[in-house]
């Protein structure tokens, strides 16, 4: 599965730790459609970054107003 071989090869990089969250019209329209399983096997197929990306959560985020609220609340902020 090509996408979690992206994903994973991202995260291997980058080691988001707090999670990788899939956002948008195309990610909610694509991700019903596959093998979750999959997806997530072919994430953690890293050899011996398996562990770290085990514990990394594949999200999905159906909130289509979920990055304007963020961007309000960090401009509220200061």
């Amino acid at each position: 599965m090509l996408l979690g071989q992206v994903l994973g090869n991202f995260a291997t990089i980058h080691l988001p730790m707090g999670g990788v969250y899939l956002i948008g019209g195309l990610a909610r329209a694509v991700l019903p459609h596959l093998d979750t399983h999959a997806l997530r096997a072919a994430f953690t197929h890293k050899g011996p970054y398996r562990a770290i990306l085990e514990d990394i959560p594949l999200t999905l985020i159906t909130d289509d107003d979920a990055a304007l609220r963020g961007c309000t609340r960090r401009l509220q902020q200061g």
